[in-house]
C-alpha cells in the first residue's frame, strides 16, 4: 500500500521515540521485562505508544547508504520498523503467525512528486499463506493496519 503526502519529509519521519531511540527502547524494553500483569504490560506499552497507537523499534537510514553508494540527489529514504505489542498479541490470539509480521515495516522516501509512505498490509502477508481462518479475518487484518496509516498519513 503507498501514500503520496504533502507534509515535508521530516515532519513524516517523526515516530515517537526517534529522538532517543536506544536508550528509550532499552528503558522499554526493561520495564516491558519486569512487568508482572497484562495491566501493567499494557500501561507500559500505552506510555510508549505515539497517538496512533504505534511506536518505532528500528529505523534504517537508506538514504545514507544511497548517497554513500554514489545515489546522486542527495536521496532521503528511512525505513522504519513500528507496532504495538499488544495489537501484536491480540492479532496472534487469532492467527499465531501474525507474530512473524508484526511490527510492520513502513517506507518513508522523498521523490521528485513529493513524500512517500509505503507499507504491507497485514492481510497481503497472511492470506496467501492461508494462515487467517478466515478471508473476513484477514480483511480484519488489513482494515485495521490501514486505519493506522492513513491516520498517519
Amino acid at each position: 500500500m503507498e501514500h503520496h503526502v504533502s507534509e515535508a519529509f521530516r515532519e513524516r519521519c517523526s515516530v515517537r521515540g526517534s529522538g532517543h531511540r536506544q536508550a528509550e527502547h532499552e528503558r522499554f524494553l526493561g520495564k516491558m521485562a519486569s512487568a508482572t500483569t497484562y495491566a501493567e504490560m499494557e500501561e507500559i506499552v500505552q506510555d510508549a505508544v505515539s497517538e496512533v497507537g504505534l511506536m518505532e523499534f528500528i529505523r534504517l537510514d537508506a538514504g545514507a547508504v544511497l548517497a554513500k553508494g554514489g545515489v546522486s540527489g542527495n536521496p532521503k529514504s528511512i525505513r522504519l520498523i513500528i507496532g504495538n505489542p499488544l495489537i501484536m498479541q491480540s492479532m496472534a490470539r487469532l492467527v499465531p503467525d501474525a507474530v512473524s509480521y508484526a511490527p510492520v515495516t513502513v517506507l518513508i522516501d522523498q521523490r521528485p512528486d513529493g513524500v512517500h509512505l509505503t507499507y504491507d498490509e497485514m492481510a497481503s502477508l497472511l492470506a496467501p499463506k492461508r494462515k487467517c481462518g478466515s478471508s473476513e479475518d484477514c480483511a480484519g487484518f488489513g482494515r485495521e493496519g490501514k486505519g493506522l496509516f492513513q491516520d498517519a498519513s
